[in-house]
């Protein structure tokens, strides 16, 4: 009796961990969808966000220091709150999916500063230093999905404020304006 109820447990986690995930797709290229279930999702919403660069006061005084380029955010959480779990499950849409994702897809991290969430993009020191792409990046696992997405796993999410953005590889010049999907993990 003991061997069926174990081959039964056994069957249901594997059953669990198997299950086909029948989201649909989202329907524009840049647009996240939080996997709530193998059956449900939810769309993340996107904010605007605004790129700073700023010099500190040491540069204008004494023409030694640094200059930093920040992406902003208004308000220090987001309207979308996603629960803290093991795996956290995304679709994200692209323009295609024969991309890596990991060279278009940025899940990132922000900081809490006064009113605002940030992320720092680049800084330039007077010394010559500089560093780029200094945004708290998440690693995490893809594959295909649909048409043109890809199905995102990202493991053990701590809590905090995050943002997706995904770059076209085919646009020469993506500056216009950076638009945010942005979520909360609580």
């Amino acid at each position: 009796m003991k061997k069926i109820a174990l081959l039964f447990i056994c069957l249901s986690c594997y059953t669990l961990y198997a299950q086909e995930i029948i989201v649909a797709e989202p329907e524009f290229s840049g647009q996240v969808v939080y996997v709530k279930s193998p059956t449900e999702g939810i769309q993340i919403p996107k904010e605007n966000a605004q790129i700073k660069t700023k010099a500190g006061a040491s540069l204008y005084l004494v023409g030694i220091g640094s200059i930093k380029s920040r992406i902003h955010l208004k308000g220090i959480t987001s309207a979308t709150r996603i629960p803290r779990t093991a795996e956290t499950l995304f679709i994200v849409r692209a323009v295609d999916n024969k991309t890596d994702p990991l060279q278009i897809v940025n899940f990132i991290k922000f900081d809490i500063y006064g009113k605002s969430r940030r992320a720092e993009l680049s800084k330039l020191n007077s010394f010559g230093g500089e560093s780029k792409n200094n945004m708290k990046r998440l690693d995490f696992k893809a594959k295909k999905y649909g048409e043109d997405s890809y199905l995102i796993t990202i493991e053990g999410m701590e809590p905090g404020e995050y943002g997706v953005f995904v770059t076209n590889p085919n646009e020469k010049d993506e500056k216009n304006s950076l638009v945010i999907a942005t979520f909360g993990v609580d």
